[in-house]
């Protein structure tokens, strides 16, 4: 007899919103005239820890075919608060305050943003038409899978045929000059001055304002590297010139942790905090730190690099720019969303931003008058003027609050058109300093007609929020 895996998904990260799909094959049991009541079995472990067992029928070729995804969906989210901050309170505890807290550390890893996941298949059959079932588990072990909350990548063009097409994660397995973090930034054409590139990503920022960039950090041999070793950073004027070049190591030291086989889940994925505030703010190195508050720094390059020399032999990621802007007329909003493929996005809404109160009442009415002190013996029953008939129990207040964005160009539509389809949406509200609040929201938009610089001389956009938690008003 012969038990076998005829179909898997390649051995390395998964997207829980993409099909995961098994099928197995027993060439003996299924049909024998011996066997009732057949079915496979798939047991699926996460953290070794046995969390579903599933059973499906042979179909018509004696397979059994298990799509797994929607359950491995309900154990991986991803990370919103920062696991190096030793302050629990509401302020320095985001994410998007890596290296902005006290521990000042430019690394931080994830919980549960992703997860290894174990298949063990087995099956059951009875021997006879009235008799239950035996079960034979574990017929098969060893079926590995990483998962991350993604509906997959779907290449740098992202057009309609885009959207149909398999999906490719290992496109974020950071070991070429062409793989992307885990954003959806998109690619813009021109060289990058940190190194002879032509892969750059462009994003604006302010001085004042965090940002973290998600990688995958695992490998499955020693000749398969699938995170980087450092991250190289490097300032310049506005004509080119530079002013600052140096690296920090993703070393546990620094709050992450090197690219291992026998890396654990919170280490399988690692944020780094890009930001001109993270970079400031972060202790680990000075170069950096002190080169990021230049008064002539007018922009700076992020790029991952195997090594502690940068070269083009080296270099295991497409090179980030974050041109600095100047605060604008309007108070900025900043967005903070989860994308498609399980990483952290940002974006500014520069423009005017238009705020609204809606307030829903619970209300009940109270019979005038004395009614239930009054005397049967006299005609005392009346009531103040001050009594209130119609009154009101309780009042809920929610802020919605309408963002628009400065103008974007047209190759930035399908970054607007992930914030608006993410299931996690954060304003960040930016005090002073490091105090920085996630304030979670919901987008209400409800439609969204994409803009064109054929269409649309000059493209804006608008989008309205509601904040998640209720105001205390009342």
């Amino acid at each position: 007899m012969a038990y076998t895996v005829v179909q898997s998904p390649e051995n390395w990260v998964q997207g829980s919103k993409y099909p995961i799909i098994y099928v197995v094959y027993d060439d003996t049991n299924p049909g024998s005239a011996s066997v009732f009541k057949y079915k496979y079995i798939c047991d699926i472990y996460v953290g070794g820890s046995k969390v579903a067992r599933l059973k499906t029928l042979p179909n018509s070729n004696d397979r059994g075919v298990f799509q797994v995804n929607r359950i491995l969906d309900d154990y991986v989210t991803p990370t919103a608060a920062n696991v190096n901050s030793v302050n629990n309170g509401l302020n320095l505890d985001g994410v998007i305050t890596l290296g902005v807290e006290e521990t000042a550390k430019p690394f931080g890893k994830n919980t549960e943003a992703t997860r290894r996941v174990e298949f063990k298949f087995g099956y059951e059959y009875a021997t006879s038409a009235t008799s239950a079932p035996t079960i034979y588990e574990d017929q098969i072990t060893g079926n590995y899978v990483s998962v991350i909350k993604a509906h997959g990548y779907f290449g740098v063009s992202e057009t309609l045929a885009d959207q149909f097409e398999d999906s490719d994660l290992k496109r974020f397995q950071l070991d070429s000059s062409l793989d992307p973090f885990i954003s959806a930034v998109p690619r813009v054409s021109g060289s990058a001055s940190i190194i002879s590139s032509s892969f750059r990503y462009d994003q604006d920022v302010h001085l004042n304002q965090a940002h973290v960039l998600s990688f995958l950090n695992d490998e499955t041999s020693s000749t398969q590297p699938r995170g980087p070793n450092n991250i190289f950073v490097a300032g310049y004027e506005a004509d080119g010139t530079e002013i600052f070049n140096s690296y920090i190591a993703n070393l546990t030291a620094n709050g992450g942790e090197a690219p291992g086989t026998s890396n654990s889940d919170d280490e399988r994925l690692l944020y780094f905090g890009a930001g001109p505030l993270n970079l400031t703010s972060q202790t680990n190195n000075s170069t950096i730190s002190v080169g990021m508050a230049d008064a002539d720094l007018a922009y700076y390059e992020v790029v991952a690099c195997d090594t502690t020399t940068l070269s083009a032999i080296n270099q295991v990621s497409a090179v980030y720019r974050f041109n600095i802007v100047s605060e604008c007329k309007y108070e900025t909003r900043r967005v903070m969303f989860q994308n498609q493929y399980g990483g952290w996005d940002f974006l500014n809404f520069e423009k005017r931003s238009e705020r609204k109160l809606n307030f829903e009442r619970s209300e009940y009415y109270r019979p005038l008058g004395n009614w239930d002190t009054a005397q049967p013996s006299a005609e005392d029953w009346g009531y103040t003027n001050y009594a209130q008939g119609r009154s009101t129990l309780m009042t809920r207040t929610t802020l919605k609050e309408t963002l628009n964005t400065d103008w974007l160009p047209e190759h930035f539509n399908p970054f607007f058109e992930a914030l608006l389809a993410s299931p996690k949406v954060y304003v960040i509200e930016q005090n002073q300093g490091i105090d920085a609040y996630q304030i979670p929201a919901v987008i209400t938009n409800t439609d969204h007609v994409r803009k064109t610089g054929i269409n649309d001389s000059l493209i804006t956009y608008s989008i309205e929020v509601e904040y998640s938690r209720p105001l205390h008003l009342g």
